[in-house]
């Protein structure tokens, strides 16, 4: 009879036991806290040596590439951006040490995914695959062992819709991630819309911002020679100097208004030290640099920005700054800040809203991408770009002229020559629109083809800067003929191809004749979309094209016109009857001039074939085609006429 009462003390212990394993199961767990036990009972695994590795970084994705991005991947999910987390393994190496010990920052990375709206635990939803391997610090990693890991992964894949982050990057031990999207602060290596630039996370805390700054400009002790001379000669009270022990570092950074930072910085956190401390940055590029997560943050808004050659007038511009403009700027500095690289969680969370844009840009929630045009934009004018050397002159005289146009929006020179920086501010022409001069960090032709973001209307003026003869008028016709044709390449100088049955070869020709098939960039309308097609060179025909004129430095005007051709299957448009476009000699004979020239005639036939081969097929389309404005040449009063300056030949 004893053995009753036992019995009923352990069915009630048992039933207990029971509750609480109900009352505390999974389904209880806060995401959060489903996410800890899930990197707590993480399962070891050690590497095979003897498996494949992932290849290295492919050089041509873009989101519209089908080999490096899935899209119809993303349709399973209705409109959201859906991402699965692989499971935490923690891989070992074969003397048992961690392949990527996982870090704090990226643990709360993954964890703030987790816990978001992105993440999905159903693989075949999944838009997206993260890794849960840690590569946020790739200069202590093996790539060998690295890339055994990826190619791992149940649904590797190449890297096809799967992405990485990387912020401390190392340019001699590159990671092999094949097709991945890197989310990465190696700026100067991003795959131009595929890639996302994002910060490295600064560890200091926003303060409370001081009531006043002593100072007005910080800058680094260590810095190029040039800079520093400059910025001696500036008054001593307005600048600090900032040491380049850390503890100094930190404890005088938030002591001036502006932050001046150099990119690449040193320490590498500089840029968001100084955003974190409330100092508004000033930045030193030659070229226009991508900044962390610019489709979020307007960084016009949040800092200024200046070329090496104009370091002299920082000081001041900085002085020039209103108390109101001022205020609005640190707000602004604040407000992105907080929201988007204040934390591990804010960096993930924006990555993939920008992600998210990027994937379902035809939703309501995001803007589209620039696209293949084919209705008539609205009237918002034209940027007139202009590619330049060393021709100040020449340019000058063609600023002047482009100015004087009605339906232009602003003016974008692309000052191509490293060594010699562009002329002082006050030596530009004084014009009514605004003048932006960018001096790219290497002279190569595709650098007029940069979707620069000062390219702010839709419509393109490719200009060079030795065409002078052009009026005001020929100019607005030309624009208001594009409008009626987005799609296609509208300009002035025309020429055309011909195929030699005897040498079984396409030849490039510049005679004067009816027949048309390019329309030279010289001088010429297109949209904007074009830039992104040619920068990203989705396709490999594209790439090694794109490749070849950059190495060789001739044929842009050819390879963009294949490109557009091939797109869109439509010939150009020349407008007006005027054949030539700039004088070589006070006589304005064409004798001597690059283009006469048998040798030249000789290059660009050996490129336009070689083009024609490597597409494997001929995409220029012949026409006798020319639009003219309507009664430019009838015998009627000017008064009559909209479009009364037309050159003749």
């Amino acid at each position: 009879m004893m053995y009753f009462p036992m019995y009923v003390f352990l069915v009630c212990v048992g039933g207990l036991v029971l509750l609480y394993c109900q009352l505390y199961s999974d389904d209880d767990l806060s995401p959060a806290e489903e996410w800890a036990r899930l990197v707590s009972e993480a399962r070891e695994e050690t590497v095979d040596m003897a498996s494949a590795v992932a290849k290295e970084r492919r050089v041509g994705c873009h989101f519209y590439n089908s080999d490096c991005f899935d899209v119809y991947r993303c349709g399973r999910s209705n409109g959201r951006l859906k991402v699965y987390i692989y499971p935490p393994v923690e891989f070992l190496s074969h003397s048992g040490d961690p392949v990527a010990p996982m870090s704090m920052e990226f643990e709360a990375m993954l964890e703030s995914l987790y816990t978001s709206e992105y993440y999905t635990n159903d693989p075949e939803e999944a838009c997206l695959f993260v890794p849960s391997i840690d590569l946020l610090h790739s200069r202590s990693l093996k790539p060998g062992l690295v890339g055994r890991v990826l190619n791992s992964l149940k649904y590797w894949g190449h890297g096809r819709n799967h992405l990485l982050f990387n912020m401390v990057y190392s340019d001699s031990n590159p990671l092999p991630t094949d097709q991945a999207i890197m989310a990465s602060s190696d700026y100067g290596h991003l795959r131009p819309g595929y890639d996302l630039a994002i910060p490295i996370i600064s560890p200091l805390e926003q303060p409370k911002p001081p009531a006043k700054r002593p100072y007005l400009l910080s800058y680094q002790q260590v810095l190029e020679p040039s800079l520093q001379k400059i910025l001696s000669k500036s008054p001593s009270h307005l600048l600090l100097s900032i040491p380049p022990d850390l503890p100094k570092y930190l404890h005088v950074l938030g002591k001036a208004t502006f932050c001046l930072v150099t990119l690449p910085s040193n320490p590498i956190t500089h840029l968001t030290d100084c955003m974190a401390i409330g100092s508004i940055p000033v930045i030193i590029t030659p070229s226009p640099p991508s900044l962390p997560f610019s489709q979020l943050i307007d960084w016009v808004e949040i800092s200024i920005q200046f070329r090496p050659a104009s370091a002299s007038s920082i000081v001041p511009t900085l002085q020039a700054l209103s108390p109101t403009h001022l205020q609005a700027m640190q707000s602004a500095l604040h407000a992105a800040y907080t929201a988007h690289l204040s934390s591990p969680a804010r960096v993930m969370l924006s990555t993939l809203a920008i992600l998210d844009r990027a994937v379902f840009s035809g939703s309501n929630h995001s803007p589209p991408p620039p696209a293949n045009p084919v209705l008539a934009p609205p009237n918002q004018g034209f940027t007139a770009l202009i590619l330049t050397y060393n021709r100040v002159e020449s340019l000058f005289q063609v600023i002047t002229r482009v100015s004087q146009v009605e339906s232009l929006a602003r003016v974008v020179v692309v000052w191509n020559h490293q060594t010699i920086p562009p002329p002082p501010v006050e030596e530009w022409p004084r014009i009514s629109k605004p003048l932006k001069v960018i001096q790219t960090s290497a002279n190569k032709l595709s650098n007029r083809f940069y979707p620069y973001s000062e390219i702010e209307t839709e419509c393109v003026l490719s200009l060079d800067d030795d065409i002078s003869m052009l009026t005001s008028d020929e100019l607005e016709f030309g624009y208001q003929v594009w409008r009626e044709f987005p799609d296609r390449i509208v300009g002035f100088p025309s020429r055309t191809h011909i195929y030699d049955n005897t040498s079984d070869q396409f030849k490039y020709e510049s005679e004067w004749t009816n027949d048309l098939s390019m329309v030279l960039t010289g001088v010429s309308f297109y949209h904007k979309y074009w830039h992104y097609l040619y920068t990203a060179a989705p396709t490999t025909e594209q790439k090694t094209i794109k490749d070849w004129v950059d190495k060789h430095i001739n044929c842009e005007d050819i390879a963009f016109n294949i490109m557009v051709a091939n797109a869109t299957g439509k010939a150009p448009i020349k407008v007006g009857p005027r054949k030539k476009f700039k004088c070589s000699t006070p006589s304005c004979e064409n004798a001597g001039m690059l283009s006469a020239a048998s040798s030249h005639l000789e290059e660009r036939s050996s490129c336009l074939d070689s083009f024609i081969k490597i597409y494997g097929h001929n995409p220029l389309k012949s026409v006798q085609f020319r639009a003219d404005p309507v009664l430019y040449k009838d015998s009627f009063p000017d008064s009559l006429k909209m479009f009364k300056d037309i050159g003749s030949l």
